[in-house]
């Protein structure tokens, strides 16, 4: 983590979350991880984001006029290729894409440079429209090896885009009202 605000990867990321939900109207983020230890790391992120960001109030109250949080998902890189990405290569959606991938796996670092270099470059557009690949935008996160240190680095990461995320769209990231309501209306319910 660097502290110079300028070279802040949290703010990066986070001002690239805002541009791609409320410019670029993209509701949905994707995290692609390419190393199996990390094969669930986009459910951590799912948690983080969408628990934190989804709200339709500022932090006074008032109702907002703009939308926040995206619904994340994503996958273990391997095994996602013939479930979705046949939408992320050729779909008519556009999603704000994220790889994750770790350079000391080496079989899983080679699948995702293949991957991302399909996305980064498509292919030739004189090919039989059905075999297109158009260019996709994305981002890569790139770890020489994945370590405690390296992983509470990723994490520590996020969770700071998320915070940033939660400034630029004046929510509260700490309260989960939501959430709340339905463990209320669950334990009532068990209580009959």
């Amino acid at each position: 983590m660097n502290k110079d605000i300028s070279q802040n990867p949290s703010l990066t990321l986070s001002i690239q979350d805002v541009v791609m939900n409320n410019v670029c109207e993209i509701e949905s983020t994707l995290v692609i991880n390419y190393d199996w230890k990390l094969r669930n790391f986009y459910q951590y992120v799912q948690q983080v984001e969408m628990e934190s960001t989804g709200k339709s109030v500022d932090q006074n109250g008032k109702e907002l006029d703009y939308q926040t949080g995206m619904i994340v998902w994503g996958g273990f890189g391997p095994r996602s290729q013939h479930s979705f990405f046949q939408q992320v290569y050729q779909g008519t959606k556009n999603y704000n894409l994220y790889f994750v991938a770790t350079k000391s796996d080496q079989l899983n670092y080679k699948q995702f440079l293949g991957q991302s270099k399909s996305l980064k470059y498509g292919n030739d557009q004189e090919l039989d429209i059905n075999k297109r690949v158009s260019k996709r935008n994305f981002t890569t996160i790139e770890l020489n090896s994945l370590t405690p240190e390296t992983l509470g680095e990723l994490m520590a990461m996020w969770e700071n885009k998320v915070i940033f995320n939660s400034f630029f769209w004046d929510i509260n990231p700490f309260d989960q009202w939501g959430v709340e309501l339905g463990k209320t209306n669950t334990k009532s319910e068990l209580d009959k």
